[in-house]
């Protein structure tokens, strides 16, 4: 739903800056099976571990297949925590500040840039 709207999801919880680095963006649309929709992938992952691909779906990645699963699921529990949240109203998110800690953590154990 989130990718056909091209509605980021912001800093909801910490386990999104430990596990994926930020929030989740989405991507630029793009034809599926092309060279574009993977420059406009990287474009939008930047640093981090997943991305939502407009109007496709999700895209991540993990320094191994655990890792990747991990990620995944992360993705999909905000996307319906967000939905959930906006039917209730507008959700409170972390700043970026309070964020500076936790990255540490992602660079250390879940980065893959």
């Amino acid at each position: 739903m989130l990718s056909i709207l091209r509605r980021d999801i912001p800093i909801l919880m910490e386990e999104m800056v430990i596990l994926l680095g930020g929030p989740i963006k989405v991507s630029e649309f793009a034809i599926a099976h092309t060279d574009n929709i993977a420059k406009k992938a990287i474009r939008s992952l930047k640093k981090t571990n997943g991305i939502l691909l407009a109007n496709h779906g999700v895209l991540v990645c993990g320094r191994n297949m655990s890792h990747t699963v991990k990620m995944a699921e992360v993705v999909e529990k905000m996307a319906q925590i967000y939905w959930g949240a906006l039917q209730i109203g507008e959700p409170y998110t972390i700043s970026k500040e309070a964020c500076v800690k936790l990255m540490d953590d992602f660079n250390s154990n879940f980065s893959t840039y």
